[in-house]
């Protein structure tokens, strides 16, 4: 037995392209392999952190090998100062 994860990430839902393409190969997944797990991850249905321009700049600083910068105070320096 098998087991297969099913990522849908569009938004659109039921106008969708991507998704009815996803169900019709699952569908006759399914019916190849009746013992294999299927399990469908809904990332909008997900609660995600926010995913802003901090976030994204830390990303791309680690890929291109540039220093990543943060906020935070001096060293020593009490977080809640």
């Amino acid at each position: 037995m098998s087991k297969v994860l099913y990522v849908e990430a569009s938004p659109r839902k039921q106008r969708s392209a991507s998704i009815e393409v996803c169900e019709a190969f699952i569908e006759t997944y399914r019916s190849k392999n009746p013992s294999d797990e299927i399990e469908k991850l809904d990332v909008w249905s997900l609660d995600l952190p926010t995913f802003g321009e901090a976030a994204l700049n830390a990303k791309y600083a680690g890929l291109s090998g540039t220093p990543l910068r943060t906020n935070r105070p001096p060293r020593g320096t009490p977080f809640d100062a």
